[in-house]
């Protein structure tokens, strides 16, 4: 159980969305019907198999696995698990539009670590400045950018991307894509891509430059559809769909 569900995990960072579907759901089924549902190891496949399903949109299944996982992990030490299933709710409250709730949600984290170990606190801190810009507060989207965690993350220039453009900035929002596919580094998110091109189409239409913005999102759908990524566009609201 336990090989099979860090083994989902670790397929999920790298983008293996199929193969971390498949080893979390044997996770599951041999947590459930083994009776070892309430274990570290049958949260951490719910968690997998919700995050997948945020990624393909069908966020009620989504919910319920996170419930599930909460569930299992409610007698859990396990702090890591704890975290998790607060980034989650939290991920999924911003796309139900909740993002007052959502930051409720993340900030659960900070009662469980002084320092979060940066797998947990560079999603924390993306989904955070998603949540402020939700509400109409870029500035405090901005500060929640600007902590150690984001220096040198690829991810961070996306995040600043969105800022810009919804500041009214198209121009500028370019800027910072240019920047983050000059990062060294690899993204943090293995969805990071299919959200770059995103922003590019939105700059692109903003700038009336209605081919590349066409261009930009068909290779935005390239990159989604054979990765089951396409539930990661519904942040981007009806301008790209």
């Amino acid at each position: 159980l336990l090989a099979e569900a860090c083994g989902a995990n670790v397929d999920l960072r790298e983008g293996r969305v199929e193969s971390a579907e498949s080893r979390a759901t044997m996770a599951i089924e041999l947590a459930e019907g083994r009776g070892w549902t309430a274990t570290t190891a049958a949260g951490q496949a719910y968690l997998t198999l919700a995050s997948v399903r945020v990624w393909t949109g069908d966020l009620t299944r989504a919910e319920t696995l996170v419930d599930l996982a909460s569930s299992a992990a409610a007698e859990s030490p396990d702090r890591l698990l704890q975290a998790w299933i607060a980034m989650m709710r939290g991920r999924l409250l911003m796309l139900g539009g909740r993002p007052l709730d959502a930051l409720d949600a993340l900030g659960a984290i900070r009662s469980l670590f002084d320092y979060p170990p940066v797998h947990i606190a560079v999603p924390t801190l993306l989904w955070e400045a998603d949540a402020w810009l939700a509400l109409g507060e870029p500035e405090r989207s901005r500060a929640a950018l600007d902590v150690p965690a984001a220096d040198g993350v690829p991810d961070a220039a996306l995040a600043r991307a969105r800022l810009e453009l919804a500041d009214g900035e198209p121009d500028a929002a370019l800027c910072e894509l240019d920047a983050f596919r000059r990062t060294d580094g690899s993204p943090f998110m293995p969805f990071a891509a299919c959200q770059a091109l995103a922003i590019e189409a939105l700059a692109r239409d903003a700038l009336k430059d209605e081919a590349a913005a066409l261009a930009a999102l068909e290779r935005c759908l390239d990159v989604a559809e054979p990765r089951g990524q396409g539930g990661v566009l519904l942040s981007y609201g009806a301008c790209v769909r």
